[in-house]
């Protein structure tokens, strides 16, 4: 997860989309295991909340992560 942090508001072309992907499919991973996976999402989202409002790549997890949740568990 820090790699993918790490590299959410990358310059280099093709970074952003890699990061989407990887992200994508730890959630896809992570679904699997129903009662850690609200903690999961729950951390994910207060770590993006923690995140300067003109970071580029915020956008993008948060279309990544409402695709999983419920628009009001995001609000």
């Amino acid at each position: 997860m820090k790699l993918i942090w790490a590299h959410v508001d990358s310059p280099v072309e093709g970074v952003s989309e890699l990061v989407t992907s990887c992200l994508e499919a730890l959630l896809r991973a992570a679904s699997r295991r129903k009662p850690q996976f609200v903690e999961f999402v729950e951390r994910l989202l207060a770590a993006l909340m923690s995140m300067p409002w003109n970071v580029k790549g915020k956008i993008r997890i948060l279309t990544v992560i409402v695709a999983w949740v419920d628009v009001p568990q995001v609000m």
